[in-house]
C-alpha cells in the first residue's frame, strides 16, 4: 500500500466540490456538494483498499487527530498575514462589476 492510496481515500471521503448551477429567480448560484466529515474520528472508517481480501481502513494504517496542515506559504497585505479567497465569475459577468463587488473599499 502506498501513501498515495491513503491520500486518495481521504480526499475522496472529505471534500467539497461544485455539483452544478441551479436557477433561483434572477440568480444562478453554484451549488457545492459537501462531503466533509462532521467528526474528525469519522475518517478512521474510510476504506483505503477494498476487495476480496479483508478491507483496509484508515484506522488500520494511521492515527487520526485534529490538527493543522504544515504552512508552506501565506498571503500578505501591507506586511500582515491575510486570508486568501479565490473568486470566479460566470462567462457572461463583467469582470469590472465582479471586482467592484468583491473589492474592500
Amino acid at each position: 500500500m502506498s501513501p498515495d492510496e491513503l491520500v486518495t481515500a481521504l480526499n475522496t471521503a472529505n471534500t467539497i466540490t461544485l455539483s452544478g448551477n441551479v436557477p433561483l429567480g434572477d440568480s444562478y448560484p453554484m451549488l457545492p456538494l459537501n462531503s466533509v466529515v462532521r467528526n474528525i474520528k469519522d475518517l478512521e472508517t474510510v476504506p483505503v483498499r477494498t476487495g476480496s481480501y479483508p478491507a483496509v481502513f484508515v484506522r488500520d494504517v494511521a492515527t487520526v487527530t485534529d490538527g493543522s496542515d504544515i504552512v508552506t506559504s501565506y498571503a500578505l497585505v501591507n506586511g500582515r498575514r491575510t486570508v486568501y479567497i479565490p473568486v470566479t465569475k460566470r462567462a457572461d459577468a463583467s469582470t469590472l462589476s465582479v471586482v467592484s463587488l468583491v473589492a474592500i473599499p
